[in-house]
């Protein structure tokens, strides 16, 4: 019973720093993230794409991360045709890191392979939700030869609830409103013969 009481305690007064900090946007310090360079390779008949979210966390999403509340980024992946930038297939998925108030510790979950991380510090926490780590990005039945394509990831965070907050919160002005972008060189499908 006590520790439950200082838990919602806990829990109350980091959702009041945070509301009454987030009632002043422009006063939020915010970081530019951007990703690692993109790295592609093929792994049977499936081309995989590694990078990882860098410059992306502050110490006011840190505070965010410890509310208590899940946080999901969310990722887009595209493949486009290089001549007109068209996407000829995309892949969606999202990292939400929730903590546990009680247990004061992390767990990240990783969409799009099931994957469960628990009983992680902040910086685990921080190093899981920022690395892709051979994502499939498409198959090589999907690739038509002699044309030229890239990939471009882009990263995103929703809004979320606070307790205390009449209004969502909009995680991406963490990032000064931007979502971070990269894009691959240039490849075909003989990529798949290297």
């Amino acid at each position: 019973m006590e520790q439950n009481f200082f838990s919602l305690l806990s829990k109350k007064i980091v959702a009041t720093v945070i509301a009454i900090g987030s009632m002043f946007y422009s006063t939020i310090s915010g970081v530019v993230a951007e990703f690692d360079e993109l790295h592609l390779r093929t792994r049977g008949d499936q081309l995989v794409l590694s990078t990882n979210l860098l410059n992306c966390f502050s110490e006011d999403l840190d505070r965010i991360f410890s509310s208590g509340k899940e946080i999901k980024i969310h990722f887009l992946v595209e493949v486009l045709n290089a001549t007109n930038e068209e996407t000829t297939h995309d892949t969606t998925f999202y990292y939400s890191v929730k903590y546990s108030l009680v247990d004061r510790i992390y767990e990240v979950v990783r969409s799009n392979s099931g994957e469960r991380f628990s009983g992680l510090s902040l910086e685990g926490a921080k190093e899981k939700v920022a690395e892709i780590d051979e994502i499939t990005v498409i198959l090589a039945s999907q690739l038509t030869f002699g044309v030229q394509y890239l990939v471009r990831v882009t990263a995103s965070m929703e809004k979320i609830r606070l307790p205390g907050m009449e209004e969502e919160l909009n995680l991406m002005f963490y990032w000064n409103s931007l979502k971070p972008v990269a894009i691959s060189g240039p490849f075909t499908k003989d990529i798949f013969k290297q």
